[in-house]
């Protein structure tokens, strides 16, 4: 899978055409980011510019693996709409 880094947000905002979709925003609660992919099979974790590797220290983010890659399948048999999803956190 690709790594797509979160768009800064003045970025989207000047590109002439619209970003379909539906956006769901959150408060920040912390400095990191956090962006989780998946094709429906496989899940892909990592940081603002790169996925993490197995062991590579980011946060303690293996401890939440197990539960936001169960998520992140679900969610992506649940929209039932093939191809890869990306959520960003």
């Amino acid at each position: 899978m690709r790594h797509r880094a979160f768009p800064k947000i003045p970025l989207v905002l000047a590109q002439s055409e619209q970003v379909g979709g539906s956006w769901v925003a959150t408060e920040k609660i912390h400095g990191a980011q956090l962006v989780l992919a998946s094709d429906g099979v496989d899940v892909a974790i990592g940081k603002r510019k790169a996925w993490l590797a197995a062991d590579e220290p980011f946060f303690g983010w293996q401890l939440l693996r197990a539960e936001l890659s169960a998520a992140l399948l679900r969610a992506h048999r649940n929209l039932d709409r093939g191809g890869l999803l990306y959520v960003y956190g």
